[in-house]
């Protein structure tokens, strides 16, 4: 029972590490403005976390719910259900938090949210967003809170997890490395064609603005190979015996996935942005999550300290409400969003990680429970087992 602990702890660390350098790359850049090169190359490379939540969230659902599911235990219906009340409120509260932006017109110039959009857009926008259907239009992806995308084609993918599942749990060893090796491939491949082809008739960089390169970068098109890898990597574990899952090697393959990762990006600057955006690291996170998941070492134990896992637990809500709390910061403080020094950085960001950590725990656990009670009442059938809040674990993004 401890090891599982510890494992769950060290994962729950390493979400944590992820939702921070995203949180950098979106924010910190005053932060490194005197530091080395490789320093600010390595923060300006944190897009490829994102890559790293679509990945995990497939390999922990795959452990919650991939056996229940393929045997019947858990219904498709249930399962999205749970998904939905898990992902949903906190979602929507992002949104609503946005909506002064919207209609006070100073301050949707001032933080850069709608410039001189018309209503006509702003209410079409709140609508794709509301339904997170706008991911299937590159052109409204990022309107309003942009990081809703991920947690978007996170959802819509949830409606084919079951019967991909199922799938998978039943292939052997062999083909489900096969996946692996297919997901990689396809995720590599639609990366180097808009490298090549440049579709927008531009070389692409972090600030590119397209509509090729919003297909590539924020659609449920190209992303869902990432999340593909993450349950074939799942289902692969539920398939190897205990014993033949390397114990020993554990604190080596977390701690040489984790330097090849920070070599790549180092080198970042150097690499196209449109080949490292998607899932070229995809091998590497594997090496990470299933050395993470052995969960014995120095490295694990580093990532179980409390302060990491806290941030962890919390890790969605500080994704999802980085940008309409660092809007409201910069409102009220009389900024222009983004053009905060040192100091306010600094203090805006742990104010925003410390607001997270609180909305997670005065909210979102309740917001969850209260919806998901009403879904369930409403949606399932009487002969359909509901599943409780936490069935899958307190690492599922």
């Amino acid at each position: 029972m401890a090891q599982k602990r510890t494992r769950v702890a060290a994962l729950t660390g390493a979400r944590a590490i992820a939702g921070l350098y995203i949180l950098a790359l979106h924010f910190g850049a005053p932060l490194y403005a005197h530091a080395p090169g490789w320093a600010q190359t390595l923060r300006a490379n944190g897009y490829v976390a994102t890559s790293f939540f679509l990945m995990l969230s497939g390999f922990v659902l795959m452990q919650a719910y991939g056996q229940r599911l393929a045997d019947g235990r858990v219904g498709q219906r249930a399962f999205f259900v749970q998904r939905l009340a898990r992902l949903y409120p906190c979602y929507l509260l992002a949104l609503v938090l946005m909506i002064p932006f919207a209609l006070v017109r100073h301050w949707g110039f001032v933080t850069g949210t709608f410039g001189d959009a018309t209503v006509r857009y702003k209410l079409a926008t709140f609508a794709a967003q509301a339904t997170m259907t706008h991911v299937w239009v590159p052109r409204l992806v990022t309107s309003w809170n942009v990081p809703s995308w991920c947690v978007s084609v996170e959802l819509w993918f949830y409606l084919a997890f079951p019967t991909v599942a199922a799938l998978l749990v039943a292939r052997r060893g062999r083909a489900l490395v096969a996946v692996l090796a297919l997901a990689w491939a396809a995720t590599l491949a639609m990366s180097i064609a808009y490298t090549v082809l440049q579709p927008d008739g531009f070389h692409a960089e972090v600030e590119s603005v397209g509509f090729w390169l919003s297909l590539l970068k924020f659609t449920p098109y190209t992303r869902w190979p990432e999340l593909l890898f993450g349950m074939a990597l799942g289902a692969l574990w539920l398939r190897v015996p205990d014993a033949h899952r390397g114990r020993r090697w554990a604190t080596l393959l977390l701690g040489s996935g984790a330097l090849a990762t920070v070599g790549v990006l180092v080198c970042g600057d150097r690499i196209p942005y449109t080949l490292l955006h998607n899932g070229a690291l995809l091998p590497l996170y594997g090496l990470i999550v299933w050395g993470l998941m052995l969960g014995v070492g120095p490295l694990h134990r580093a990532l179980s300290v409390r302060p990491l896992t806290t941030v962890g637990d919390a890790s969605y809500v500080l994704y999802i409400l980085q940008v309409p709390l660092m809007q409201w910061m910069a409102v009220a403080t009389g900024r222009r969003y983004g053009a905060g020094g040192f100091a306010f950085t600094a203090a805006a960001l742990a104010i925003t990680i410390a607001a997270s950590v609180a909305i997670h725990h005065l909210f979102e656990v309740r917001a969850q429970a209260w919806l998901r009670a009403r879904l369930e009442r409403r949606l399932l059938r009487v002969d359909e087992p509901a599943l409780g809040l936490v069935a899958a674990g307190p690492n599922l993004p």
